[in-house]
């Protein structure tokens, strides 16, 4: 019954509209009649995202006068200490490519964890909710220590496409040092994500379920943005485009991976869930509650506008 259901999802999400305000249901009819205005910088994301696939900005920019980034980073630093072991043994082995997962591969969430309430803030949520018309879900959400190393380029280090688990893909990566060119920045060819209509010029390999291309030809053939940025830089991207993160060679990145989904996405969450208390818009994201209603993203809003205040 799972594989079947899970061919039915894939197959209804090929239709734009049966995707988004049949499958996705209330969390797509509820978002058009009760989404508020929202800030400029967030419309001119999404629209860079439509027409490029990626789009850099700022928690100056996005969250001006929050206090929330430096909750954030303060719960990060402790689990960096937490980690710190693992972290100088990984620079010690220079010769392999070494992440630090400071969350796990599969971390166990809840509604108060500084991370999930940094990307559920309604300057975040806005963004996707604004890409997918609908009311966001998180599909995952880790944090990251990458060090430096020597050994070649593998995996995600590699161009490449990520296999949809949804109609779109949106991914979003927050700094939390300053990445320069040798901290191993996230890397991406405008243009080249679903509807964006560039295609590379060379045929993907498959491994596993990921189409890898050729590094060289990418580099040679298309336009490459190299995200650097400073602390607290934002990365939005559909990662149905060529994209990598690059590695480090001489710096460190410490960085939050999140990917936001619909209610219709057939890839299933990269984390457990604990239940608690949060308004309804928070328990839907983490897959705890039902979808928001008109009233629940209004108050929502404007509970979090007068928190900030």
């Amino acid at each position: 019954m799972g594989a079947r259901f899970e061919t039915l999802r894939r197959a209804r999400g090929f239709n734009e509209t049966w995707w988004r305000y049949g499958a996705s249901g209330l969390a797509a009819w509820s978002y058009l009649w009760g989404s508020s205005a929202v800030s400029g910088e967030a419309l001119e994301i999404v629209e860079r995202l439509r027409t490029e696939g990626v789009a850099v900005t700022h928690v100056d920019r996005l969250l001006p006068g929050s206090e929330i980034f430096c909750q954030l980073r303060h719960h990060v630093a402790g689990l960096v200490a937490d980690h710190a072991g693992e972290i100088q043994q990984a620079r010690r082995r220079r010769s392999e490519v070494r992440q630090v997962s400071m969350t796990g591969e599969h971390p166990t969430l809840s509604p108060t964890d500084p991370v999930v309430r940094f990307l559920l803030t309604p300057a975040l949520a806005d963004v996707a909710g604004l890409y997918y018309r609908m009311a966001p879900r998180l599909l995952e959400c880790k944090v990251w220590q990458t060090v430096a190393s020597d050994a070649d380029p593998v995996r995600t280090q590699r161009w490449h496409r990520d296999r949809p688990g949804d109609r779109h893909v949106l991914k979003c990566f927050v700094y939390l040092n300053d990445v320069s060119e040798s901290c191993g920045p996230f890397c991406f060819c405008p243009g080249t994500h679903q509807g964006g209509g560039i295609a590379p010029s060379r045929a993907a390999v498959l491994e596993g379920k990921v189409e890898r291309f050729d590094d060289e030809g990418v580099e040679s053939g298309l336009d490459v943005l190299r995200c650097t940025g400073p602390v607290g830089t934002i990365v939005f991207a559909d990662t149905t485009g060529l994209h990598m993160g690059g590695r480090s060679v001489f710096g460190e990145r410490l960085m939050i991976t999140a990917q936001y989904g619909s209610a219709a996405a057939w890839q299933r969450p990269y984390f457990e869930a604990l239940d608690g208390p949060a308004d309804r818009s928070t328990r839907y994201a983490l897959g705890i509650g039902r979808a928001p209603r008109v009233r629940h993203l209004r108050h929502g809003r404007r509970a979090h506008q007068e928190a900030e205040t």
